[in-house]
């Protein structure tokens, strides 16, 4: 079917498009739904396959105005990617599998199409058995080819059935569309539209990203509509990769970062700056899940965490729901220092920790809390910070993520074995308010295939275990800059001053105001050589250098990584 949506596209033929290519994803969902586990070579080739598919139909939905069901087509590929990126694990086997809706035109057409298709398959299948019966020397030979001679007949006739159908389709299905492609009906919600009412400076962006050119599905209070950017997914990946390297290699991103600045956010910036938005909500596909967004550059070479927080909106996952009632926020502290095999010892973890935890002792620290260090750090204490010893669970160590294998992706931990994802899998994170994993590509595992979905793989399944926000990152930030973002940002939020409406300070908020202080040299006294990861920094990798002796840590390398998943206020 959905070579049939191709070619209707090809030709012009749109609603048929739509209509088949809608048909080819609902019918990947059911196919899906009855698998349990793929093989790991099984299952990239699977996720390669079928999410350009998915992307094809958003974007088409997209170009016809129909951004609503675009939406849905984009849940439904986050959903498939998070069970098989968690495919032995209660996640991953108890992750929904949205269908998209057949609207009414379009329903008759799928009952007449199944019908056709049922009968065909009822044809070849009888032909194929007595042409065995025939080379098997089963029966009367006569009788046999006499219904070999009936049944072609009968398949020449579908086929010409089929044809006619095909062929019928634009007539019987209608086209909705707007003039430049965008949402006829304004006021049309969806999903994404339904979570940035709670903040009324929110706007959110999904990107799907296809062959020829981006597509932009922009969800704000005036409801949702359809934008594109003509760069092309070997353009976009080749700008994705630019910007990451001159950022691991601490040289100079803007060309990189202007460029990919015009394609994403050129189509939508005068309606960012007509809404008033103050934060966006970012939901990516493909390469565009390794592009750290904050250090996009504009004209002027200003960054975009200078003009908007950020925070990453996980269709795959559930939305946070507004609290009626918040407790204080109370910290529990979980960290390494010391080296274990194959990692690298974190010095500056516990400078973190007396940064972020107020005590009898530490009455310096920015929440009221406990910690766990090393040998106090093992897996009762992660159980009891988990069950709500505070709201604010804060991991100051390695994680190594291997995406598509639970058991190897590991949190390590100071005393015991390491903490498999597929051990995190299995526990309620419903009392956590945000989980902070402050430690090395807890985001990202690194290329588990160019669609870039092991990027949301860790924070998803948090998040689908009821934590209300998890933040990660991108890359192997550095040990001492990171202690001191994460200080800052701590303290922001228990002072509210870069606070949202609510009654709780915004986390995206703070987490900007934190970026920023490393950005214009708040605060840094001293530069960073050691990162947090599974692996040292290779040999050869250039040592993070500062751009000037009062400024250490304004390059992005050092603020850029860090991303907020979930909750976002």
């Amino acid at each position: 079917m959905m070579m049939l949506a191709m070619d209707a596209k090809v030709y012009g033929k749109s609603s048929a498009a739509i209509f088949l290519g809608k048909a080819a994803v609902n019918a990947i969902q059911e196919k899906r739904a009855g698998i349990t586990e793929l093989q790991a070579d099984i299952q990239k080739s699977f996720l390669k396959k079928y999410s350009k598919m998915y992307q094809f139909v958003a974007n088409v939905l997209i170009e016809r105005g129909r951004v609503i069901e675009a939406e849905q087509v984009l849940q439904m590929l986050k959903e498939l990617e998070l069970r098989e990126l968690t495919p032995r694990s209660k996640v991953g086997s108890s992750v929904q599998l949205t269908r998209v809706d057949l609207g009414g035109a379009e329903q008759r057409a799928y009952a007449q199409m199944e019908s056709l298709v049922t009968e065909g398959a009822r044809l070849q299948s009888e032909l194929a058995r007595i042409r065995i019966r025939i080379e098997l020397l089963q029966g009367d030979e006569a009788e046999n080819r006499q219904r070999v001679t009936e049944l072609e007949a009968k398949l020449q006739a579908w086929e010409a059935a089929m044809r006619a159908f095909l062929d019928n389709l634009p007539k019987e299905l209608p086209e909705v569309q707007a003039a430049g492609g965008e949402q006829e009906n304004e006021k049309a919600k969806g999903r994404l539209q339904a979570v940035v009412q709670r903040d009324p400076t929110a706007v959110g962006l999904q990107f799907v990203v296809t062959e020829e050119r981006l597509g932009i599905l922009m969800a704000s209070r005036e409801g949702t509509v359809g934008r594109f950017s003509p760069i092309t997914r070997v353009e976009l990946s080749q700008r994705v990769s630019q910007l990451r390297t001159a950022i691991l290699n601490k040289a100079d991103t803007r060309e990189a970062a202007e460029a990919l600045w015009k394609a994403l956010l050129g189509p939508v910036e005068a309606d960012l700056q007509r809404l008033g938005a103050r934060t966006l909500l970012l939901a990516s596909t493909d390469v565009l899940r390794y592009l750290p967004f904050a250090a996009l550059q504009d004209e002027q070479g200003h960054y975009l965490i200078e003009r908007f927080a950020l925070a990453n909106w996980l269709a795959a996952a559930p939305d946070p729901k507004p609290r009626v009632q918040t407790q204080p926020w109370r910290m529990a502290a979980l960290g390494v220092t010391q080296a274990k095999p194959g990692f690298p010892a974190l010095p500056g973890v516990r400078r973190e920790i007396q940064g972020i935890v107020r005590s009898p002792i530490n009455p310096g620290g920015a929440l009221p809390g406990y910690a766990h260090l090393d040998d106090e750090f093992d897996l009762q204490h992660l159980d009891e910070a988990i069950g709500g010893a505070g709201n604010i669970v804060h991991v100051a160590s390695h994680f190594d993520f291997r995406p598509g294998d639970e058991r190897r992706s590991v949190l390590v931990v100071g005393r015991g074995d390491p903490v498999s994802m597929a051990s995190l899998a299995r526990r309620d994170f419903s009392k956590v308010e945000q989980l902070t994993l402050s430690a090395c590509e807890t985001a990202t595992g690194g290329g588990f295939n160019e669609t870039g979905a092991e990027v949301e793989g860790l924070a998803a399944l948090l998040l689908v275990k009821q934590a209300r926000s998890v933040m990660g990152t991108l890359w192997k930030v550095a040990d001492a800059s990171t202690a001191q973002l994460m200080v800052s940002y701590y303290r922001q939020m228990q002072s509210g001053l870069a606070g949202q409406a609510g009654p709780l300070p915004g986390r995206a908020a703070a987490l900007r105001a934190a970026q920023l202080q490393l950005l214009k040299g708040q605060g840094a006294s001293v530069t960073d050589k050691l990162a947090r990861g599974a692996r040292p920094l290779a040999a050869g990798t250039p040592s993070p250098s500062a751009p000037s002796p009062g400024n250490p840590w304004a390059h992005p390398y050092y603020w850029a990584p860090f991303v907020i998943s979930g909750d976002w206020m």
